[in-house]
């Protein structure tokens, strides 16, 4: 399909979205956006009969940075490595979420809740399809990502790039069961999001990023994983609500394992009494190389070995309702990935005798809210990669990337939100390594917006 065709088909969805949103504000209704089309449209019986919630959102999206030209717009991910990738207006992502939230007194991978501890143990899922340009990066390995309506751009990313192809993913499928233990347990089983990071993935909606384009804290987090979590709560008080987490996955975005072993993941969440201050601590960690012979696993593994080659991420972050309208957050994180340096371990980018890459970030984000409908929000980044390793594919450069986003969020009713944004990125301790403007440039503007239904 052409990039008109997508862009015609998003303009048609969109105008179907807007008609029925249009439609249903003139109701009154205290109720949230999410789920109203559905409730509309079938009524409360599902909802009231079985807890089932159907919901979803559209994302539109533009952008234009300072070093495009004629060539690189046509060539696709002219962003890069600022994300999302394209110029120009697209279809970030239809996305349709059907669930049944469990009766709990925990969120797994989000946070501890207050309030008494349910007695009754209680069973949940969720199930979600999306459609879009952001279809391509929420692909798994051994799933979506070999589905014949995501050819030819799943076997040729550069073709996907210039025909802005849409995908199609399933990005959450999972089950969960609460247990009235202690403080309250609760296990995650299936496909979900990993849970890692300030800036949680797949979004519901767009929170806690108040942003259209990602930090690169965010590129380089785990963002869906398949296998099993446990999450316990183990503090309930005055000195505040703690959570623990610990669970065994398949690795980074993957179904069909490419080395036969598991890797563990993990997280520390503490919230205030009042729910006003968070605390995060997240890590995944486990072997993440390709096995010789199996199918490259790229870009999310890009080392080849026939022994185990340990990679883990961890992230730090915190965040604050500092004042009346403002609200503070910040992220630390480390990531590695071993190499022993032998000739047969072999890095896709760089070849023979890969000896091991890491990476590191700081983000923070400041925010202030005017009025119920208008947000105006603040971010500063800095993350290094001094290998050229933790931003791949959208860089190689071994480089340290900064960045400072400043924007504003418009709710202008219930269903839908606009995000405009001036995005400023330049490279330091780069050693002439460009990497925007398909390495021509070590600076880049980016000028986008978002406008986001939902429903």
């Amino acid at each position: 399909m052409t990039y008109q065709k997508h862009a015609r088909l998003a303009l048609a969805v969109a105008q179907t979205l807007f008609t029925s949103v249009a439609c249903a504000a003139g109701v009154p209704d205290d109720a949230p956006a999410e789920g109203y089309l559905f409730r509309q449209l079938a009524g409360d019986a599902a909802a009231n009969a079985y807890g089932i919630q159907v919901q979803g959102y559209m994302q539109l999206g533009a952008a234009h940075n300072s070093n495009s030209s004629a060539a690189s717009r046509a060539a696709g991910n002219s962003n890069f490595p600022v994300a999302p990738g394209d110029e120009g207006f697209k279809l970030e992502d239809l996305k349709l979420i059907i669930g049944k939230p469990m009766a709990s007194n925990i969120l797994p991978r989000i946070t501890p809740l207050p309030g008494p501890v349910p007695a009754d143990f209680s069973v949940g899922f969720q199930a979600d399809l999306m459609y879009g340009r952001s279809g391509q990066p929420a692909g798994m390995f051994g799933f979506d990502q070999n589905w014949g309506v995501n050819q030819p751009g799943a076997g040729n990313p550069a073709l996907a790039a210039s025909n802005r192809q849409n995908f199609l993913a399933v990005p959450q499928f999972y089950v969960q069961a609460y247990f009235p233990l202690g403080y309250g347990v609760a296990l995650t089983a299936g496909r979900f999001g990993a849970g890692i990071g300030y800036e949680i993935a797949p979004q519901v909606r767009p929170t806690p990023n108040l942003f259209y384009s990602r930090s690169y804290a965010f590129l380089a987090q785990p963002d869906q994983v398949a296998g099993a979590l446990v999450s316990a709560n183990v503090m309930r008080g005055a000195a505040g609500l703690m959570a623990v987490e610990l669970g065994a996955v398949k690795g980074w975005q993957n179904l069909q394992d490419n080395n036969g072993s598991r890797s563990i993941i993990g997280a520390v969440r503490w919230r205030s009494a009042g729910m006003g201050t968070a605390v995060n601590y997240s890590f995944i960690t486990g072997n993440e190389q390709n096995d010789p012979g199996a199918t490259v696993q790229a870009p999310v593994a890009t080392i080849i070995s026939p022994r185990g080659q340990r990679r883990q991420h961890h992230s730090l972050s915190a965040s604050s309702h500092i004042a009346e309208g403002w609200d503070a957050s910040a992220e630390i994180l480390y990531g590695r990935q071993a190499g022993d340096g032998r000739p047969d371990t072999v890095s896709i980018v760089t070849g023979p005798r890969f000896s091991g890459a890491r990476y590191r970030g700081q983000n923070a984000m400041l925010s202030y809210r005017a009025n119920p409908g208008l947000r105006y929000s603040a971010r500063l980044e800095h993350f290094s990669s001094p290998d050229g390793f933790g931003l791949f594919p959208l860089a190689v450069a071994r480089s340290d990337f900064n960045a400072t986003t400043f924007g504003a969020q418009f709710d202008l009713n219930r269903f839908i939100a606009f995000r405009p944004e001036i995005r400023y990125d330049w490279q330091s301790r780069n050693n002439g390594n460009r990497a925007f403007g398909n390495g021509t440039a070590s600076k880049q503007t980016t000028l986008s917006a978002d406008m986001v239904l939902r429903f």
